[in-house]
C-alpha cells in the first residue's frame, strides 16, 4: 500500500523520472486520476524537428532533386498521402496525450502506441516513397550493400522480432522507462526494424523486389507467431511483469494486471488483423494475376488452334507478320528543350525482353547524335514498375558517364519488359552537355 503522500508515482515531473520512489516489487499504487487529468499534450521539440526535416527531404527529393537529376517519375497523389500521413500518425502517436498516457500510466496504450509505430506507420512509409529512390539508396556503395542484407526475409525477420522480443523482456522494459534516452533508442530501433521487416511485403525498389505472392503468404504467416506467442504470455502472466507501471497511478480504473492483459491482447488481436489484411492484399494480387495468365494462355491456345486449322486447310499459309514500329508515341520535356520519339515495337509480346529505339530532336528539330539517354515505364495506378532496369543496348558506343552515340539517329535502350496490359508512363530523362530535361507520356497497350 502506498501512503497518499506518494503523489503521481512513475511520472514526469519537471521533465524527471522519479524512478527513486518506484514500489517494491507486489506492491501498486492506489493513487487514482480523475476526469480529465491524465489528458496532457506532451510535447517533444526533437521528435517535431525531426519528423519537419524528414518531411523537408521528402519533398525536395520527389521535387527538385528528382527534376535536377532525372531519378524517376512524379510521385502520385497516393504516394504523397500516404507519406504525409505516417509523418501525422508518428506525431499524433509521439507527442500529445498517447505519449503522456503511455510514458506514465498505462502499459496497454504503451502497446497501442508499440503498434501504430511498427505496423502503421511504417506501411504507409514504405508505399510513400517511391521505388526509385530507395533505389538510389541500394546504390550506395557501403550504405547500399547493408540495407540489401538487412531486407532479406530472413535476416528481416530475426532483426524485428529480435528487437522486439528483447526490449520487452521486464528488465529492459523498465529500463525503458527510467531513462527515457532508452526510451528514445527502443522507438528507434522499432521503426527502423519494422521498416526492414515489411520490405519483402510492401518493396516499392526494382532492384530489391517484393517477394513472390506464395511467398508473402507464407512470411506473413511465421511473422504472426513470435507477435502472438509474446501477446500470449504477457496476457496469461498473472503477476505485474513491469514494475514501472505497478507504480503508476491508476486511469480509467483499470488495475495492473487488467492494463497488463489489455495490452497483451492488443499484441494479440490488433497486429494479427493488420497481418491478415496483407496476407488478403497479397492472395487477392496472386489470384488476379492467375487470371490475367490463364487469359494469355487461352489466347494463346486459340491462337495455335486457329494456325493447326489453316494448317489443314488447302489454302498455301500466310507469310508470317513481321512486328511493326509505331512512330507516334511523342514526349515532349518538361522544359521543351528536347522532345523524344519512341519507336514501340507492335505486336507487343508482353513478359518478352525488348529493345526501344528512341529518336530525339532539340528545340531547334535538329536530330541528337550524342547524349545521355535514361528511360522508364511504370503504372502509377498499380504502384509499381517493370522488375527489369533499362540500359543502352548492347553495341552502344557510351562513355565513363553513360553518354551514348546514335546510331542512325536512334539511341537504343535495351531491358524492357511489361510484364501485363494497361497504361504505362513512360518517362525519359535526356543530357546534352550542361543541359538536361525529362518528360513522360502515357501509352496503352
Amino acid at each position: 500500500m502506498i501512503s497518499p503522500s506518494s503523489v503521481l508515482l512513475a511520472h514526469v515531473v519537471e521533465a524527471r523520472r522519479l524512478h527513486q520512489d518506484l514500489i517494491a516489487s507486489g506492491q501498486t499504487n492506489t493513487e487514482v486520476i480523475t476526469g480529465w487529468d491524465w489528458f496532457v499534450w506532451d510535447f517533444h521539440p526533437s521528435i517535431s524537428i525531426g519528423l519537419a526535416i524528414l518531411s523537408l527531404f521528402y519533398v525536395w527529393l520527389i521535387g527538385p532533386a528528382r527534376r535536377r537529376w532525372g531519378l524517376g517519375p512524379e510521385a502520385t497523389k497516393w504516394e504523397k498521402g500516404f507519406f504525409a500521413s505516417s509523418i501525422i500518425l508518428l506525431e499524433l502517436s509521439l507527442d500529445g496525450p498517447v505519449h503522456h498516457l503511455a510514458d506514465n500510466y498505462l502499459f496497454s496504450v504503451h502497446m497501442f502506441q508499440h503498434l501504430i509505430i511498427t505496423l502503421i506507420t511504417p506501411l504507409l512509409m514504405l508505399a510513400g516513397i517511391p521505388g526509385w529512390a530507395w533505389d538510389q539508396v541500394l546504390r550506395v556503395p557501403l550504405l547500399g550493400s547493408v540495407f540489401r542484407w538487412a531486407v532479406k526475409p530472413v535476416w528481416a525477420f530475426l532483426i524485428y522480432n529480435g528487437v522486439m522480443i528483447a526490449f520487452h523482456l521486464p528488465s529492459a522494459y523498465n529500463a525503458t522507462m527510467i531513462d527515457h534516452n532508452i526510451h528514445i533508442l527502443e522507438h528507434l530501433m522499432f521503426m527502423a526494424a519494422a521498416m526492414l521487416v515489411w520490405w519483402p511485403i510492401l518493396s516499392r525498389s526494382e532492384v530489391m523486389p517484393p517477394l513472390s505472392w506464395g511467398a508473402q503468404l507464407i512470411y506473413l504467416l511465421a511473422m504472426s507467431f513470435p507477435m502472438k506467442a509474446l501477446g500470449a504470455v504477457i496476457t496469461v502472466k498473472e503477476d505485474v511483469l513491469y514494475t514501472f507501471y505497478a507504480a503508476a497511478p491508476r486511469v480509467w480504473g483499470l488495475t495492473p494486471g487488467g492494463d497488463q492483459r489489455l495490452g497483451g491482447l492488443m499484441m494479440w488481436l490488433p497486429a494479427g488483423l493488420v497481418l491478415w489484411f496483407l496476407a488478403g492484399r497479397a492472395f487477392t494480387l496472386w489470384w488476379k494475376q492467375d487470371r490475367r495468365e490463364r487469359k494469355v494462355i487461352s489466347v494463346g491456345l486459340l491462337l495455335i488452334g486457329s494456325l493447326f486449322l489453316q494448317g489443314c486447310s488447302k489454302e498455301p499459309p500466310s507469310a508470317p507478320v513481321a512486328p511493326v514500329v509505331k512512330e507516334g508515341v511523342m514526349i515532349q520535356t518538361d522544359k521543351s528543350h528536347f522532345q523524344a520519339q519512341l519507336l514501340i515495337p507492335e505486336p507487343m509480346n508482353m513478359s518478352t525482353m525488348f529493345v526501344l529505339p528512341i529518336r530525339i530532336t532539340d528545340k531547334a528539330g535538329a536530330v541528337v547524335e550524342r547524349a545521355k539517354v535514361t528511360v522508364d515505364a511504370t503504372m502509377p495506378e498499380h504502384g509499381h514498375g517493370m522488375m527489369t532496369q533499362p540500359k543502352p543496348a548492347a553495341g552502344s558506343k557510351c562513355d565513363a558517364k553513360g553518354i551514348c552515340q546514335a546510331e542512325d539517329g536512334v539511341f537504343r535502350v535495351d531491358g524492357f519488359r511489361l510484364h501485363m496490359p494497361g497504361s504505362w508512363l513512360f518517362t525519359v530523362s535526356v543530357e546534352v552537355g550542361e543541359t538536361s530535361d525529362r518528360g513522360e507520356a502515357r501509352y496503352e497497350f
